[in-house]
């Protein structure tokens, strides 16, 4: 026998002052039929709880969707008794523009849930609900999410966030068998930036575990990291949460971690054979029982599933670095051992390109936390952060950030006129190892005319190396008031400029300042440098004009 829910006489009012459309508390939308929201509101404000039944088709207009009270509700025709059966509503969203479904602790359910808010357009998800406190037998479904979804999702717009700050009780959360739909794919510009859950419920007819393979369609707010799980998951008492977290995770909080703690990369963390975890971010992975359904979030109580699950992740781009896609390994961190274990085996990665495919298995009855790329090799030594190039003056000036430095002898500036060829044309020593973010810069004082493209690579001890991306310039310069010579130079440098100087500084390949002149008086016209006692080596020739603008050329000292 089922039980169902005291239902109110309900009615839905349009308020036209202040742009609101306001739902009162209580009402119910049965079908077949369709509600068609008007036209130029704001937002539209749940006063409490409202219930679609029986195939109703609402069609959402404003461009913020907001239920007001705690623990308010948005629900679908799920009748509140074992085993449930699924209704067939449909939610439309169709301001064009960026949208907002917000909440407080509430409770959010959709069937079919179309975005058909434009391509590029976000929709932020902002509610976070801790789930039914009380029997969940009358509430099922009320796991821990901002929204659930029990059928379909198609995502018509651009990327979708999540709050990050509730990384469970604020995912997307797709139970039993609902899907999605990007009809462009999961892209750089269109997924979700946050968590995605998975959960099953005890559906009437409906199976579990999305048939044993699901994709989490995450990344932040620039990239997309999905996440692919393959294997049995059938139990009804725990939910799956993943989402992609930017930074080093020997620094990065875990943010589903049991005490809001880090998962250490250093040497003692590292299980057999994983020699490094890159430090570009990871992916976090939280099995949680519902049975914590009336613990806030956090804290959290990462637990286990009884199979074993295949994992393929989508990588970050690693091809600066000296690392060959037959090193990288899939690791996830286990908090019992406290260790990153190797969980692709002997396999490694299809690339070391961006969006390369890399998979390991999270064996069955182990707890892991986290997942993240390593390598069997100490062959992430350096993490290239940026890398720019452009114009000072008639110089180019090449700049370019680390994140991480391990077994890092030296960088090579080099240069080329045609993208293929490239020469060295300058050394910059490694700072050493370390763990923080280093800069370095280097000069180009003789750049040719016209398009030059440039590119660092970076040295190991053992000879390893590997290139950033190629950065392009074009010089034009025909006309630059500075002529120095002779170039080489032993003894003298003439100076030759058509405009007052207020300095002369001569500096090092590595930028310090070996000499500098300062003249009386503004100078222009002839005049020269005593370079004697210089060492022999390339230098840059900086000077500074009265009104404030540079010029260098690089010199020869012989």
């Amino acid at each position: 026998m089922k039980v169902f829910l005291p239902l109110v006489f309900m009615l839905c009012l349009h308020f036209s002052y202040a742009q609101v459309y306001q739902i009162v508390d209580g009402v119910t939308y049965e079908g077949p039929g369709t509600h068609n929201e008007p036209m130029g509101n704001t937002e539209t404000l749940v006063l409490g709880s409202a219930t679609r039944t029986t195939g109703f088709v609402y069609e959402h207009h404003s461009p913020h969707f907001r239920l007001s009270t705690l623990i308010g509700a948005w629900l679908t025709d799920l009748v509140p008794a074992f085993p449930e059966t699924l209704g067939n509503n449909t939610d439309n969203f169709n301001y064009q523009g960026d949208n907002e479904i917000s909440g407080n602790n509430s409770v959010i359910f959709f069937d079919n849930l179309n975005f058909n808010i434009g391509a590029g357009n976000t929709m932020h998800i902002n509610n976070h609900n801790l789930a039914f406190h009380g029997d969940p037998e009358y509430y099922i479904g009320q796991a821990k999410g901002a929204v659930m979804i029990f059928r379909h999702w198609n995502s018509h717009n651009g990327i979708t966030t999540t709050n990050r700050n509730h990384p469970v009780t604020g995912a997307m959360v797709f139970a039993n068998n609902a899907g999605y739909t990007y009809p462009a794919g999961i892209t750089h510009s269109s997924h979700v930036n946050g968590f995605v859950s998975e959960i099953n419920l005890e559906l009437d007819g409906e199976p579990k575990g999305h048939g044993g393979n699901f994709i989490y369609p995450v990344g932040n707010s620039a990239k997309a990291y999905p996440l692919e799980r393959s294997g049995v998951f059938t139990e009804t008492s725990q939910t799956i949460t993943v989402g992609w977290v930017d930074g080093d995770p020997n620094t990065t909080l875990d943010p589903t971690g049991n005490n809001n703690e880090i998962n250490n990369t250093t040497g003692i963390f590292l299980g057999e054979g994983i020699l490094s975890v890159t430090k570009l971010g990871f992916w976090d992975w939280h099995v949680q029982h519902e049975h914590d359904s009336n613990l806030p979030d956090p804290p959290f109580h990462a637990t286990f599933l009884t199979t074993p699950q295949t994992i393929t992740v989508s990588i970050p781009g690693l091809n600066h670095l000296p690392v060959s896609a037959g090193e990288l390994r899939l690791v996830g961190y286990n908090p019992t051992t406290d260790k990153w274990q190797n969980l692709s085996g002997v396999n490694g990665a299809t690339g070391v390109t961006e969006g390369s495919k890399l998979t390991g298995t999270i064996p069955a009855n182990t707890i892991t936390t986290a997942l993240a790329v390593g390598s069997i090799t100490t062959a992430l030594p350096v993490e290239f952060i940026s890398f720019t190039a452009r114009k000072e003056n008639c110089s180019a000036l090449l700049e370019w950030k680390t994140g991480m430095e391990q077994n890092n002898s030296h960088f090579l500036v080099q240069r080329s006129t045609n993208g293929r060829d490239f020469e060295t044309i300058g050394t910059i020593h490694s700072k050493g190892n370390s763990t923080i973010v280093r800069e370095y810069r280097y000069t180009d004082a003789t750049a040719p005319q016209g398009t030059t493209y440039y590119r660092i690579t970076q040295v190991d001890f053992d000879g390893k190396n590997k290139s950033t991306e190629i950065k392009s310039l074009r010089m034009d310069c025909n006309n630059r008031v500075l002529k120095a010579y002779p170039n080489p130079a032993r003894n003298q440098v003439y100076l030759d400029v058509s405009k007052a100087i207020a300095g002369v500084n001569l500096l090092s390949a590595g930028g310090q300042t070996v000499l500098r002149y300062v003249p009386s008086q503004l100078q222009q016209g002839t005049f020269s440098l005593n370079v004697n006692h210089i060492p022999a080596g390339i230098y840059i020739l900086q000077v500074i004009y009265k009104d404030q603008t540079t010029e260098t050329v690089r010199i020869l000292k012989q």
